[in-house]
């Protein structure tokens, strides 16, 4: 079994046992967005670097997570705005030809709601949100124990809700999205503008703990908590699971949220709701990878 992880800028790959859990892992940092096909040559070849050190000839199954809504009918990735590179191309079958192997690709976001499900926070509940925060903004959904990926396989792209009164231009072409102020980039600009001698492309998740930093990640958490009540209302799921580079920063992010959905949501919805970090931290999406490649190769 394999699992690759595309981010916005990265690459992630694993070889897992039959049980699903992760034996080899490789990482590479790279522009996904607009290298599409770069990115998909990376990850075979760091996929097979790493078949040939654990003497692995054949996989029975491989699943991919790509940052970006995928057509559940055609295959095709069909944003623009999201990711560019990838408008058109067929990310399974362009990983096959690659690999030689069966794979599944799948929305990464989703991949790290299956992981939270049967691995991570995710499993006393059978209704939850989980929200991956990080260079991106994305929501997977579980519905009676299942993920739900709409009519069309374009569900939980939240990164670009519209916030009243920001101006700030996204690469989607609007201005003022979500992912615009509560993002990777946008948090270590303002991060790096407090701390002298702090680079804006500093690593998340953050080793810096300071009253400054948590005060940041707490208002980025409060913008997001805005939006995610109104979600809440709508859905009233049992929990809000919160991953991604910048949930599993520090506390600071999950609490504001928590701040916001309580202040904003439904008084018997925010009562009922349990908020809380992803128990996979920032491997939710990989890991939920091999375990969906696992449930696979059974059938």
């Amino acid at each position: 079994m394999a699992a690759i992880d595309f981010g916005h800028n990265h690459v992630n790959v694993a070889l897992g046992d039959s049980f699903g859990s992760a034996i080899a892992e490789e990482r590479m940092d790279l522009d996904v967005d607009l290298c599409a096909t770069e990115a998909m040559d990376h990850a075979a070849r760091l996929l097979d670097g790493l078949r040939a050190s654990a003497g692995i000839d054949s996989l029975a199954a491989v699943v991919a997570g790509v940052p970006g809504p995928l057509d559940t009918d055609s295959e095709l990735v069909r944003s623009p705005t999201i990711l560019s590179s990838w408008v058109g191309l067929d990310p399974r079958k362009e990983l096959e030809q690659r690999l030689g192997v069966p794979v599944h690709a799948e929305n990464d976001a989703l991949l790290g709601a299956y992981g939270e499900l049967h691995l991570g926070a995710g499993r006393p509940y059978a209704d939850f949100l989980y929200v991956k925060v990080s260079h991106g903004i994305g929501a997977g959904l579980v519905v009676g124990g299942q993920p739900y990926r709409g009519s069309q396989g374009f569900a939980g792209e939240i990164g670009h809700t519209p916030l009243q009164g920001h101006t700030e231009l996204c690469r989607c072409g609007n201005r003022g999205c979500l992912e615009t102020v509560v993002s990777v980039s946008a948090l270590a600009a303002q991060i790096a503008h407090t701390h002298p001698g702090v680079e804006t492309g500093l690593r998340f998740p953050l080793q810096v703990n300071d009253p400054v930093t948590d005060r940041i990640l707490d208002d980025a958490g409060r913008t997001l908590g805005g939006v995610l009540a109104a979600f809440c209302n709508l859905l009233n799921p049992e929990a809000l699971i919160v991953g991604g580079e910048l949930g599993a920063s520090t506390g600071a992010l999950v609490q504001g949220i928590t701040t916001s959905v309580s202040r904003y949501a439904q008084p018997a919805i925010a009562a009922g709701l349990q908020i809380l970090p992803a128990g996979l931290g920032t491997r939710a999406e990989l890991l939920g990878a091999l375990r969906l490649a696992t449930t696979l190769a059974m059938h």
